[in-house]
């Protein structure tokens, strides 16, 4: 959720009348967060599979404009999208249907639901950890790193350079690049050259502040990262007949409790000179217990000191993959997602790092503590509207936490089951 582009800052002014872009982005993701992992508890308690081909989830909320603070937090809770749709393929199936079904049909339902809850539970996730990296921090933020790439539609981004700077008060500030040394390289090549011969080096401008909110707010305040300009880029473009590059800047914040902040700049088409004047808001959370609050409202119980082991921060060595062959350039912040990534013997190590906590998340929505939302138990009468759950049904869909003892206790199938008055 990127609102610096989107919305005009309502500066320091208008502080006490409105609401920051990064008090609407918290109060959103927060509110999505916690309607996602209603929706992934309620597919992991689902006692049948179902088949919901082409349906999605669509997320969504009001970017117009920023909210006056005199509007209640339910309100614009309110305004939060997270809701399924297009069933046009779709079909809803029952304890009873499920279990009249042949073992071929059984089976089919069954892949299609684990495609399907596979979904909503990595959705889900990346919206925890979202949360938990951009908003999670009641510290400090350590140090930003700005790094700088040629973008590129048809392949991946080339790494330019980097600037990695304290998170502290700081004026208007030009610092001088140093040059990504890969020789094999033209454009690098050549910038070398050119700073050598000409003395045309290549340069950024950022200044940092801090913004303190009121005490009504969610957050103590944020720090303003200031993205200016630079100068001087390598001419990326050389290949394809042009003297220019298309730069954009990823900026890139850590914390000493292991949050990571990261958000993108605009591309700057054809230019080795960009302007930016774009603002980065790294938010200063009042308290570190808000994701625990979001998550416990589907009864999920999550303590401070698993959130980092759950939640590992985005492409953990990307930094330093990219900068390894340029001297000089290493990057010491991300040293420790480095060694967590080189404990997997992988050649991909992000993919493992995420395969591994996705597991983790989703065992983790199979504990959650059920709510009280409906309970029906067996008994001897013969009711056509209880539901059934036969013997070999766990055969085919595995041991499911509500089922117990014949027992269904919020099963959070939406009224799918007969007699069943869950959500």
């Amino acid at each position: 959720i990127d609102l610096h582009n989107d919305v005009e800052s309502p500066g320091k002014a208008n502080l006490i009348h409105m609401l920051s872009q990064a008090e609407l982005a918290e109060l959103v993701l927060h509110e999505v967060t916690a309607k996602l992992a209603r929706l992934a508890v309620a597919c992991n308690r689902c006692p049948v599979p179902q088949k919901w081909i082409g349906s999605s989830v669509a997320l969504g909320f009001d970017a117009g404009q920023l909210p006056n603070r005199s509007t209640k937090e339910a309100q614009i809770r309110q305004g939060v999208i997270v809701s399924i749709f297009d069933w046009g393929r779709s079909e809803l199936n029952t304890v009873a249907r499920h279990n009249e079904l042949p073992d071929e049909e059984q089976r089919d339902r069954s892949k299609y639901w684990r495609y399907y809850s596979g979904g909503v539970y990595r959705l889900s996730w990346e919206a925890a950890r979202a949360y938990f990296h951009r908003f999670g921090n009641a510290g400090e933020w350590n140090t930003v790193t700005f790094s700088l790439y040629d973008f590129d539609s048809m392949s991946d981004n080339d790494f330019m350079s980097k600037l990695e700077v304290p998170v502290k008060i700081t004026p208007e500030t030009t610092v001088e690049l140093q040059l990504n040394r890969r020789l094999l390289r033209m454009a690098d090549g050549v910038a070398m050259a050119e700073s050598a011969l000409r003395g045309r080096r290549p340069k950024l401008t950022y200044s940092i502040e801090w913004e303190q909110y009121p005490s009504s707010s969610r957050l103590k305040g944020a720090w303003k990262v200031n993205l200016i300009r630079a100068s001087n880029l390598p001419r990326e473009d050389l290949l394809m007949l042009k003297s220019t590059s298309d730069p954009l800047v990823e900026v890139i914040a850590v914390s000493e409790s292991g949050h990571c902040f990261r958000q993108q700049s605009s591309v700057v088409a054809r230019s080795n000179n960009p302007e930016w004047k774009e603002t980065f808001e790294l938010p200063v959370a009042k308290s570190s217990d808000a994701l625990q609050a979001a998550l416990a409202a589907a009864g999920l119980l999550l303590t401070e000191e698993f959130s980092a082991q759950l939640f590992p921060p985005e492409k953990p060595p990307a930094e330093l993959v990219e900068s390894k062959d340029a001297k000089g350039m290493f990057s010491t912040t991300f040293s420790t997602f480095l060694k967590k990534a080189k404990t997997f013997n992988a050649e991909d190590p992000e993919k493992a790092i995420t395969t591994e906590a996705n597991s983790e998340w989703e065992e983790f929505l199979s504990k959650a503590v059920p709510q009280p939302l409906a309970v029906v138990e067996e008994n001897n009468s013969n009711n056509n509207n209880q539901p059934q759950f036969p013997d070999n049904l766990s055969d085919e869909i595995g041991e499911h936490p509500i089922v117990a003892d014949r027992k269904v206790v919020g099963c959070g199938c939406g009224g799918a089951n007969d007699g069943c008055s869950c959500m």
